[in-house]
């Protein structure tokens, strides 16, 4: 196709993907170089890509007195994973272990189909399992919990008790996407935590199934809500002077910030999870009305009577 000085072939065997990626089509301004870029980017083999880099790539673009602001700071893959062990895997794995012990007595017992059944609910339960991270960032931790390894040893023990009409029709009834919510303010960390699921979630399925999942390969769950503040919900109302014009304070980085006054205050729901992870941000509470300015730091010690007025911003995300 001849695209003004550009030539590309149309791919005709794309997949089927649902999903929130490609909902804004605009068209972003490139000039020669920046196609050339991307286009050398596109040649190379992204499938093991590691998923985690993105939020390495976010904090870097992000100015620093945002970055402080929204608590944009990569937490090492290393960290993530000792809080996800202890706070998820361990007491799933302690769950499994009881019930294969509980399967493989009733094998030796010969009630085949009393042990396939016991496995099969403890995976309908792992399918069920939902995670969030009410301050997901670009969905580290959410990744790191997917439970894609617990799930394949699951169905594993499965296949050698039952055979593999034991998985017959668990095809689409797998742990997935959904189940790992997340609540995010800085929109586009939120986009990038539905895409980082959806890369670990679809790596996992080739390394272990050799294909893709079954059409649509990417579904619009809606299970990462973005532009959404986890511990204060209002009205916001931007301020202006008596011409109309908005009113400006000076931020903490010396830039001019727009101020917004805030009634209807709540604090706003939180999906149902079985479990909670996460890293909130860290900002010193004589720090609030620097960061955020005097009527959202009112706002929520209004709202938070419990809270001593000092207390970090991460203790909101506690209580």
């Amino acid at each position: 196709m001849d695209t003004g000085g550009f030539a590309y072939a149309l791919e005709t065997n794309v997949k089927h993907f649902n999903g929130e990626f490609f909902k804004s089509r605009a068209a972003i301004p490139l000039g020669r170089e920046e196609i050339g870029e991307l286009r050398r980017a596109a040649g190379y083999d992204w499938r093991d890509v590691d998923p985690s880099i993105f939020g390495t790539l976010l904090e870097q673009a992000l100015v620093p007195s945002e970055r402080r602001r929204l608590g944009a700071h990569y937490t090492p893959r290393a960290y993530v994973e000792r809080l996800v062990i202890a706070t998820i895997v361990e007491p799933l794995r302690q769950d499994w272990a009881q019930v294969l012990s509980t399967a493989e007595r009733l094998k030796m017992e010969g009630r085949i189909n009393n042990a396939a059944s016991t496995i099969s609910a403890f995976h309908n339960k792992l399918c069920a399992t939902r995670v969030l991270d009410p301050a997901c960032g670009t969905g580290n931790f959410l990744y790191v919990s997917l439970l894609k390894r617990l799930e394949g040893e699951v169905l594993e023990a499965l296949a050698d008790i039952g055979g593999q009409e034991a998985l017959a029709g668990l095809a689409g009834h797998t742990v997935d996407p959904h189940q790992f919510l997340g609540i995010e303010l800085n929109p586009r960390a939120a986009a990038i935590a539905e895409l980082v699921l959806w890369i670990g979630h679809l790596q996992w399925h080739v390394r272990t199934k050799g294909n893709l999942p079954s059409e649509p390969i990417l579904r619009a769950f809606g299970n990462i809500r973005g532009n959404e503040d986890a511990i204060l919900s209002a009205k916001q109302t931007l301020m202006r002077d008596n011409s109309g014009k908005p009113l400006l304070r000076m931020g903490p980085d010396g830039t001019s910030q727009e101020v917004y006054s805030y009634r209807n205050i709540r604090t706003p729901p939180w999906p149902p999870a079985e479990f909670i992870v996460g890293n909130p941000p860290f900002v010193a509470g004589q720090h609030f009305r620097e960061e955020f300015g005097d009527e959202y730091a009112e706002a929520l010690w209004w709202l938070n009577p419990q809270i001593p007025g000092g207390a970090d911003l991460v203790m909101y995300w506690w209580d």
